[in-house]
């Protein structure tokens, strides 16, 4: 009996050491990758913007942002995403008067190229939420 009260008061506090403890944002968003996305998970790739709970996963000819909710031990309890390249393909078109295929690439955290046409911009991402991004050309198009 002695042994027992010596054993429950320790338990609490392991339950909670266990709970901190996470795989962090990168394996979190890797386990729940957006739904509106139809791309298989094999053919998806992930950056990890610095020491953020930012990410980006492209495939199949999409780029998603994800801002992952984590404590500093890993543990990560949910995130939020917004499909980033359906919005700058449709600002790029107009920008750049093109119907055909654009192509994104990142240039940086929260900006991107865009070329279509013979014509190129680049575009920042500013005030983004789960409802989307506001697009911004931060060149002249070429």
């Amino acid at each position: 009996m002695v042994q027992s009260k010596r054993v429950l008061p320790t338990l609490p506090l392991f339950a909670l050491v266990l709970a901190a403890c996470g795989a962090g944002p990168l394996v979190y968003v890797q386990e729940h990758p957006a739904s509106e996305l139809s791309c298989p998970r094999e053919k998806l790739t992930y950056e990890r913007m610095g020491e953020t709970g930012l990410i980006y996963a492209s495939g199949c000819g999409e780029i998603v942002r994800y801002v992952a909710q984590c404590n500093p031990n890993g543990l990560c309890v949910g995130e939020t995403h917004v499909v980033v390249s359906r919005d700058l393909r449709r600002q790029a078109g107009f920008d750049l008067k093109c119907d055909d295929t654009i192509e994104l690439t990142r240039l940086g955290q929260d900006t991107f190229g865009a070329t279509g046409c013979g014509r190129r911009a680049s575009y920042a991402l500013l005030n983004c939420s789960a409802n989307g991004c506001t697009i911004v050309q931060n060149t002249q198009t070429q």
